[in-house]
């Protein structure tokens, strides 16, 4: 939010920056694991400041190439439709990616702020007092094999123990010869969605991914 933070390389779409790739890559990510392939998208995108300080000579200034904020319309082939933010100007916000997906037997919500608990709501269970209600799950250590007994179960999640996993996942693939998930294909997938959303953000409309 600061105008007078000087340029960056993640700000920097020359450089790779922009929000599309540096935030909502994730969220992105995480919802074709959930809910499969994308159909379209719609976007628009938002640079709060057009110029910033140059970090080599702070008395000029270089334009902003890239994005700060982008909001999306999503259509998935399995028929959801959504929408998916990611700002680098919401002010007072910290590490806060979360999301909610709501379907006709149950819904779930889940906010990186508080990882250690999953929000589940099923519409099939009769609930306390005979009324569905939002159930909280525990989610300390709850990975598939192959997992890793550090740190206990006990501990609360949180951002170095999720990367701990990722890294025990893909050490565990390279030590037993096989193929790791996610893999490359993957990447690509998402990457070439990220060009789909610049490419609506430019063009204005809804683009066919």
């Amino acid at each position: 939010m600061d105008p007078q933070r000087p340029l960056k390389w993640k700000l920097s779409g020359a450089a790779g920056g922009g929000v599309i790739p540096d935030l909502a890559s994730h969220v992105l990510d995480l919802l074709h694991r959930l809910l499969g392939p994308y159909e379209r998208v719609l976007a628009q995108t938002k640079t709060a400041y057009p110029r910033r300080p140059d970090p080599d000579d702070l008395s000029r200034t270089v334009e902003v190439d890239a994005e700060d904020a982008v909001q999306m319309l999503v259509r998935m082939e399995c028929g959801a439709i959504g929408t998916v933010e990611a700002t680098k100007i919401a002010t007072g916000t910290e590490d806060e990616l979360r999301f909610e997906i709501h379907g006709t037997g149950g819904a779930m919500r889940f906010r990186l702020m508080e990882p250690h608990y999953l929000e589940v709501y099923d519409a099939g269970s009769s609930g306390f007092g005979g009324t569905p209600g939002w159930t909280r799950l525990a989610t300390g250590r709850r990975y598939g094999p192959p997992d890793t007994p550090f740190p206990s179960p006990k501990a609360a999640i949180g951002w170095t123990r999720a990367h701990l996993a990722c890294l025990v996942n893909f050490l565990a693939a390279v030590a037993e010869g096989r193929p790791a998930q996610p893999d490359l294909g993957q990447g690509v997938t998402i990457q070439r969605l990220m060009a789909r959303v610049r490419e609506s953000a430019d063009r204005g409309e809804w683009v066919d991914v």
